[in-house]
């Protein structure tokens, strides 16, 4: 018996019905809570100093997507010729559910037709709107469907980020180990070369309230790379001066007629006066290295590098000198 011109449609109407039905099913079984979106941010781990990458997953609603969902394609409407009545509109998920059902009863009753070329004609068109159901049943699927992660992508970058810090950190502490081997230079205060400061060991103060008074080193420094520390109070003066010099007078600072010196956030050299560094507080504790090879003199503040404050310094022999007001005191750190 040879089969009948209808049966090869139906047949592929009828498999395409079931597909959706197993996709309608799957999206009825998703999780209600959907993995939308990656949030990426990095975090310092203390006590290792490095980079870590924190990934934050984004989730929304199943029904929220499926309510914000917007079909691309809208179904053919097909002549009502079983007064079925069948709204060929389709805004929402649940439209998609109830056409393939509705779609796929009013179609078979087109068999009773036994292949006729106008029962042909509806059920291809029938066939045509089960197609774009799947359509949309694949969209609507889609947004359900988990992004991928950038974990395996981004963490071999901050791992070559953490390598760079690492070797920098390292570079670094080579460098202070070999500024250290410069560190132990020797001082006295010089009491032929004082302007009223007090000298007790290490220890500066100024007795006189309302003047500004210096002290000068007894050493000379005439070659390599020397440094100091000082335990200070603010409006406090530390520098170097040509040994060749003698102490200021009182009332002018270290770096206002002549040498080079820092004050609370400002260089001073022979009159000159410019912003450095950042204001002091009591308790800071400055260190000043002088370098007479290369003519550079540098600070830094509290073991923090504030940077070379002069680099034009003329070859020739150094001391060095602090000036401060009456109140004060200064306490050098050897």
């Amino acid at each position: 018996m040879a089969e009948r011109s209808d049966a090869i449609p139906f047949r592929k109407f009828d498999a395409i019905f079931t597909v959706n039905k197993e996709i309608i099913a799957r999206i009825n079984q998703h999780p209600s809570s959907v993995l939308v979106d990656f949030a990426y941010s990095l975090k310092i781990e203390e006590g290792r100093k490095t980079l870590e990458l924190v990934e934050q997953k984004i989730t929304k609603q199943k029904k929220q997507l499926l309510t914000c969902w917007k079909p691309s394609v809208q179904l053919r409407p097909i002549k009502d010729l079983f007064n079925d009545k069948i709204d060929w509109t389709c805004k929402r998920f649940e439209d998609v559910v109830h056409l393939n059902d509705q779609l796929h009863e009013v179609c078979h009753k087109y068999e009773m037709f036994e292949g006729t070329s106008p029962a042909l004609e509806a059920i291809q068109n029938f066939l045509t709107n089960m197609e774009i159901l799947q359509q949309l049943l694949g969209e609507i699927e889609s947004i359900l469907q988990p992004p991928d992660s950038k974990m395996q992508e981004v963490t071999p970058q901050i791992q070559a980020i953490n390598t760079f810090l690492s070797q920098a950190k390292k570079r670094s502490e080579e460098r202070a180990n070999t500024l250290n081997l410069h560190m132990a230079s020797v001082l006295t205060w010089d009491p032929q070369q004082n302007s009223g400061l007090h000298i007790d060991g290490n220890i500066l103060s100024n007795d006189m309230y309302g003047n500004w008074n210096s002290c000068l080193s007894q050493e000379r420094y005439s070659s390599g790379v020397h440094s100091w520390s000082f335990k200070i109070t603010p409006l406090q003066f530390i520098g170097v001066m040509s040994a060749s010099n003698l102490v200021p007078a009182q009332g002018v600072p270290i770096g206002y007629l002549s040498g080079w010196s820092w004050c609370d956030g400002k260089k001073y050299a022979s009159g000159s006066v410019t912003a450095f560094g950042t204001g002091w507080k009591d308790g800071d504790v400055v260190k000043m290295t002088l370098d007479v090879d290369k003519g550079t003199l540098s600070y830094a503040l509290n073991g923090r590098d504030v940077g070379i404050a002069f680099d034009n310094l003329p070859k020739q022999e150094y001391k060095v000198g602090v000036t401060f007001c009456g109140g004060h005191h200064m306490t050098y750190l050897p």
